[in-house]
């Protein structure tokens, strides 16, 4: 089964397709909000994203836990 926005986290690289019919491709990155998902763009720009405005999440890869060295 695939993820959709609700169940993202931080971390996951991801493909996601918008309400519009573009697409994204970043990593999730931390957020409080609830109501969107922030994603680190490959330009090194972050983009604030709704949830409601993301019709799927084509891929999604998880990456390996920083171990802070």
């Amino acid at each position: 089964m695939g993820k959709t926005a609700k169940t993202l986290t931080t971390g996951d690289a991801v493909e996601v397709l918008m309400t519009n019919d573009q697409t994204l491709k970043g990593v999730v990155m931390p957020n409080s909000d609830a109501q969107h998902v922030v994603l680190k763009l490959a330009s090194g720009y972050n983009v604030g994203v709704l949830r409601q405005h993301i019709k799927r999440v084509l891929s999604v890869t998880k990456q390996p836990p920083h171990n802070g060295r």
